[in-house]
């Protein structure tokens, strides 16, 4: 865990289901509107649409991070409620033989999901 003054407490998780690994980011900042939370996986997709590329992104990395997820036959998600919002990837594992079950976590639980 460890703290930004914009969004909160950040907490991370990876853990293993199956034949998938699951790596999770979660905050406690402000919540992503539920009308907006369909789209943050968009290329040049913006919550707060007043910031400009100069001081708030392009609006490509997530759409970034679902090419690259998908192209290994992986999943993204997001997941918000106010005062806590989840991102998370999961990948396929090779060899699920190869790894035993783990469950990694810092900080607290975060949302349902994957």
């Amino acid at each position: 865990m460890d703290l930004h003054p914009r969004i909160g407490n950040r907490y991370r998780r990876v853990n293993r289901r199956f034949d998938q690994v699951i790596v999770s980011v979660s905050n406690t900042g402000p919540g992503i509107p539920a009308q907006d939370l369909p789209h943050v996986f968009e290329r040049f997709y913006r919550v707060e649409k007043s910031r400009d590329a100069a001081c708030g992104g392009a609006g490509i990395g997530l759409a970034i991070v679902r090419q690259i997820v998908d192209s290994f036959g992986g999943s993204v998600g997001a997941e918000s409620t106010d005062g806590l919002t989840r991102f998370w990837f999961s990948l396929p594992v090779a060899d699920p033989r190869a790894i035993e079950p783990t469950d990694v976590v810092q900080g607290r639980p975060s949302l349902t999901g994957p």
